[in-house]
């Protein structure tokens, strides 16, 4: 049985080695350290000394060149596992287990060719679509909070502490930034709207102030009168800090 890995002894050699141990026999017994000599000599180990001087008397054994190995042969090339994996539709790319139902290739296999290149991972995510119009309404918002300070010269923003923000709570109906599994000659799918707080959603309201310190309760105001959902792993109105 032919080892994996393991260096391929040619015919002339092993017909050296055969003819080594012939010379220090007697009786078809190889002399005692013949074996050890004739593996240093050749440079090969004593098992497959030994083995050679078992099969001295086969021609095949001994001359005959070694039939190449059966190779298991992969069922796909890259480029055709490539051409099936462009054929699924971009909304089963984004997983693993997604893209192996619906190209009918294994996980591992999926993994194995992401490793080798035969695919890449991308990430693409809604940039917003900003028109002249409204590039030109954030600045005219941001200047009409732009005040000077009493006999100064100086310009500072207002203090906010007399706003209250109505602020829009939302599910969206897709993702923001959705991940494909692509070949190598395929892009990103392109995705953008108007501005991302336009993507189609389900949403609710809630009032938002500057934080500031209530002196009546003797304490400080997060500035959110929230209506926000908890969950099994935090508490509704849990603060969080960074």
């Amino acid at each position: 049985m032919h080892t994996p890995g393991a260096k391929e002894i040619s015919p002339q050699v092993r017909v050296a080695v055969a003819l080594f141990l012939a010379v220090r026999s007697s009786n078809d017994k190889v002399q005692r350290g013949c074996i050890k000599a004739a593996a240093e000599r050749f440079k090969i180990s004593r098992r497959k000394v030994s083995a050679i001087w078992s099969n001295r008397d086969s021609f095949e054994a001994l001359v005959a060149p070694r039939k190449p190995r059966a190779c298991r042969r992969t069922q796909l090339s890259p480029a055709e596992s490539a051409d099936k994996i462009h054929e699924a539709p971009m909304s089963a790319r984004q997983t693993l287990r997604c893209l192996a139902s619906a190209t009918g290739f294994p996980k591992t296999t999926l993994m194995r060719h992401l490793a080798a290149g035969v695919f890449r991972r991308a990430t693409t995510r809604v940039k917003p679509k900003l028109t002249d119009v409204h590039m030109a309404r954030r600045f005219a918002f941001a200047l009409g909070h732009v005040e000077r300070a009493f006999g100064g010269r100086d310009y500072r923003m207002h203090h906010m502490y007399d706003y209250v923000h109505v602020d829009e709570k939302w599910f969206n109906l897709y993702m923001v930034s959705t991940r494909y599994y692509l070949t190598k000659d395929e892009f990103a799918p392109h995705q953008a709207c108007p501005n991302r707080r336009f993507i189609g959603k389900v949403m609710f309201l809630a009032a938002v102030a500057r934080p500031r310190y209530d002196a009546k309760r003797k304490t400080y105001f997060d500035g959110k009168n929230r209506n926000l959902a908890g969950c099994r792993v935090r508490a509704c109105s849990t603060m969080l800090g960074k």
